[in-house]
């Protein structure tokens, strides 16, 4: 990142946890094809006069459909003219900096792991087996119900590209970006009848760590956890 960024970008309280958190190695060991996104049971409306932070989730697995419609609501490709995926959300410039991480605690023939989603061919690429239910929570400022969420969405930006483009105003249009993508998730979450929170208390090094990013050159920006209403 280039230059020296404003001060409303230095968050020095969150940067490095009490508890480290070692690094993740994040290696490309298959795709995961995801079903088409299902209908909503719920309207646009409904959904926006009804929907609420929820910290509270069942024990039941999350099923890959309803994972899939999650991934796709928040960034998925809705059409295509030409060589061009047009998506869910709105980007600037077309310039698409944010990476979908996921970390996968408890979904239907899903296996707890990392993993990012690919927009174009609507897939999840498998970066890392292991449980990473409660270094997720502590990199996410020891928030204890993170751990206990069917999948955690991490929003990770590559500063490069979009820096070049439009360079002080490009963690603008990230931030903006961020929270389209999460909003179109946590209502498409209410009409599937799942709990969903929206979470911006994260030590920045540790999600780094945790998803296996250099934060030199992508840095985390937001995150939301998913499951079973309670």
């Amino acid at each position: 990142m280039t230059g020296t960024g404003p001060k409303w970008q230095e968050e020095t309280a969150y940067h490095v946890s009490k508890t480290a958190i070692e690094r993740t190695v994040r290696r490309k060991m298959g795709e995961i094809e995801l079903p088409s996104s299902s209908g909503l049971g719920a309207s646009l409306y409904t959904a926006l006069k009804h929907r609420r932070s929820q910290r509270s989730y069942s024990p039941k697995r999350m099923p890959i459909q309803e994972l899939a419609t999650i991934c796709w609501a928040a960034c998925g490709v809705n059409e295509r003219i030409g060589k061009a995926d047009l998506r869910t959300s709105p980007s600037a410039g077309a310039t698409f900096p944010l990476e979908l991480n996921l970390i996968v605690n408890n979904v239907i023939d899903i296996e707890p792991g990392l993993y990012n989603y690919r927009p174009a061919q609507h897939v999840l690429e498998l970066l890392a087996l292991k449980d990473m239910s409660e270094d997720t929570a502590i990199a996410m400022s020891n928030q204890g119900f993170i751990a206990r969420a069917a999948v955690v969405l991490i929003w990770s930006a590559v500063i490069g590209p979009i820096e070049s483009r439009y360079q002080k105003r490009a963690f603008r249009y990230i931030y903006l970006e961020a929270g389209h993508q999460c909003q179109n998730a946590l209502l498409i979450a209410y009409s599937l009848d799942l709990s969903a929170c929206p979470i911006g208390a994260f030590y920045d090094q540790e999600v780094a760590n945790l998803i296996g990013i250099d934060k030199d050159e992508e840095t985390p920006i937001y995150a939301a956890s998913f499951g079973n209403l309670d």
